[in-house]
Formats: structure tokens, C-alpha cells, sequence
């Protein structure tokens, strides 16, 4: 009578991690990590777009190439494509992208020869490695998610909107920097000799300038520069502070 007593007491404890096995993201976690890898073609794109919560890593390379890691029944439902010179990674139109915030997250690996445009909409993130070199860079970020990259641009743009942050190092003759929303631009790391910056809300930007920094601040936003700038055009209003580092 003992030992079935016992019995039923060690079933009801595995009864909680029966259940939780059938969770598709506890099985992919004791299984040492995703379940699929899945290579697409692609060429021709000098550009990235990430729509979505998808983990992207961009590595600067000679052969253009695309891998995705997940869920075989998740990579079903992500599309690639390349539209206008820009590689696209997002959800079928016909998903709703509140499916996959129980699933686990989706890899993408680029390689890329050339980059003149990253983009993400969405709670994902992207990193590149390697330094991009372009004439003129864009980098746009829009919901909660964080680009990291490092550039060598003759102008490069960047354009945050929403909560994420976009983090920068390199060179460049002349940067432009527009915040809407509380997102971060961390550019310590980019050497620019002119920068105009713009912000609107709760933001922040760090920059670094050599020559000349026009800057307008709306709201509760923070400039911190360093380097050896003029400050030559200063707009101001609400409770904002442009500030040397």
C-alpha cells in the first residue's frame, strides 16, 4: 500500500512538467536550442528590413547568403524576399504577429556584400559584424527593438521612432539624427564632423562631433555631445538639455 502511495505521489509531481513538455518552447530549450535551420536564396540587395521579433545578425561578407533558425512550423510562416534592393524578412501578411509572441524566437543569418539601408520595425533586434562602408548609410528603427552596427559613411541618417535604441560607431563627414518617441541613439562611437540632431519626446542622443551641431530639442530629450563642436543652432522647448559630455 506503501509503494503505491509513494507511486502516486511521484506521478503528481511529473504531472506539471508533462504538461509544460508539451510547450513548444520548453522542448526546443531541452533539445540544446531550435529544431530547424533553413537556407534561402537570395542576392542583389544592398539593403535589410526586419519586420517583426525576429533576431537578425548581418555579417559584412563576400557571398550573400540567408539562414533562419526556428520552429519548422514558424519558418512556414516567415517570408523573405528582396524588394527594391532590400531584402525583406517579415510575417506573411495573412499572420498576425501577436501569434509569435509564444513561440520562440526566430534567428536570421545575413550575409551581406553591400549595406546602404537597416531596418526594424518590431521587438526584434539586428547586429551587424563588420564594418558596412557606404556613400550614404540610412538606418531607420521603429517599436522596441535595437540596432548595433558600426559604418564608414560619406552621410549616414538615422530615424528612431517608439521605444528601442540604435547604438553606432564609426566615421562620418556629416550625420543626421531624428528622435520621435523615448528611443535611444547611442553614437559615442561615431565620429562625425557635422550633426544635425533632432528630438521630439522622451528621447536621448549621445553624439560625437568634431566641427559643427544643430540641435533642437521638443519635449524631455537629452543631447550630450563630445569632441571639439560648435554648437552653432540651438532650438529649445519644454524641459530638454543639450549638454557637452
Amino acid at each position: 500500500m506503501k509503494k503505491i502511495i509513494a507511486s502516486f505521489g511521484w506521478l503528481m509531481l511529473l504531472l506539471p512538467l508533462i504538461s509544460v513538455a508539451g510547450n513548444k518552447s520548453f522542448l526546443n530549450s531541452i533539445n540544446g536550442g531550435f529544431a530547424e535551420t533553413e537556407t534561402r536564396q537570395v542576392s542583389n540587395f544592398k539593403g535589410v528590413s526586419s519586420g517583426g521579433s525576429f533576431d537578425v545578425f548581418i555579417t559584412m561578407g563576400g557571398q550573400e547568403s540567408l539562414k533562419l533558425e526556428g520552429d519548422k512550423e514558424d519558418l512556414a510562416k516567415i517570408e523573405t524576399v528582396v524588394e527594391d534592393g532590400i531584402l525583406k524578412v517579415r510575417f506573411q501578411k495573412k499572420m498576425n504577429s501577436s501569434w509569435f509572441n509564444t513561440h520562440e524566437k526566430v534567428r536570421v543569418y545575413i550575409t551581406a556584400k553591400q549595406l546602404d539601408e537597416v531596418s526594424l520595425s518590431g521587438s526584434g533586434n539586428i547586429k551587424v559584424d563588420g564594418t558596412i562602408k557606404s556613400t550614404d548609410f540610412k538606418t531607420k528603427l521603429s517599436g522596441s527593438g535595437n540596432i548595433s552596427l558600426a559604418a564608414n559613411a560619406s552621410t549616414f541618417n538615422a530615424a528612431i521612432s517608439g521605444s528601442g535604441g540604435i547604438t553606432v560607431s564609426g566615421e562620418t563627414k556629416g550625420s543626421s539624427i531624428s528622435i520621435s518617441g523615448s528611443g535611444d541613439f547611442n553614437g559615442k562611437g561615431l565620429h562625425s564632423q557635422t550633426t544635425d540632431i533632432k528630438i521630439s519626446g522622451s528621447g536621448n542622443a549621445k553624439v560625437n562631433v568634431d566641427e559643427t551641431l544643430n540641435a533642437a530639442v521638443s519635449g524631455s530629450g537629452n543631447i550630450y555631445y563630445s569632441g571639439k563642436a560648435q554648437v552653432a543652432n540651438v532650438k529649445k522647448s519644454g524641459s530638454g538639455s543639450i549638454s557637452k559630455m
